[in-house]
């Protein structure tokens, strides 16, 4: 089995913080949902405040440049959490770019199923990930099964998804117009 602490040499290209925030998410979901955003915080902790309620998981990566009480609060609602160094959105270390680049190794390349089934889900008890004799199979197995695909990550990508323009559009706006009985002056 693998270590909880250190990425297995199969995914040696998985930078160790990264494993770890994978690792909180998929030992903290009860849905198998994991949920992942770049975020400087404020849509990270609404979207942690309600998905860990909902028993789903939440990945959050976010940059360096925001207080640390944002990432404790994030951590103390069960959240894994990357902290990357700012640069700009064209550098793939941006906090949205990890942050889709986790979603793909989650959801795409389904790099952390055989993790998930056996040391998470319980693959022995299960049955999950285990050979005929009832113990866990080995890389070495030639019955070697392909593990379930039980984890269910979403990338949310606030800065590009359309549903998050149509919300504003459709309440926000409206909201601030009512309030301000249609006298707006300016709109930055």
């Amino acid at each position: 089995k693998s270590s909880p602490t250190s990425p297995p040499s199969s995914f040696s290209n998985i930078p160790s913080n990264i494993h770890s925030a994978i690792l909180t998410a998929l030992h903290t979901t009860q849905t198998h949902g994991v949920l992942i955003e770049g975020t400087s915080g404020s849509t990270g902790i609404s979207l942690a405040s309600l998905s860990c309620s909902r028993g789903h998981a939440v990945i959050v990566v976010m940059p360096d440049d925001q207080s640390q009480q944002k990432v404790d609060f994030l951590k103390r609602l069960g959240c894994g959490v990357v902290v990357v160094q700012n640069c700009s959105i064209s550098n793939p270390g941006h906090y949205v770019n990890v942050a889709r680049r986790v979603w793909e190794w989650l959801q795409v390349e389904r790099r952390y199923d055989d993790y998930y089934a056996e040391n998470v889900v319980g693959g022995e008890k299960s049955g999950v990930g285990s050979n005929s004799s009832g113990r866990g199979t080995s890389s070495s197995s030639s019955q070697r099964r392909t593990p379930p695909k039980l984890i269910q990550a979403a990338f949310m990508n606030q800065f590009e998804n359309l549903a998050n323009v149509q919300s504003h559009y459709f309440t926000t706006g409206p909201e601030i117009h009512s309030q301000l009985n249609g006298n707006v002056d300016a709109f930055v």
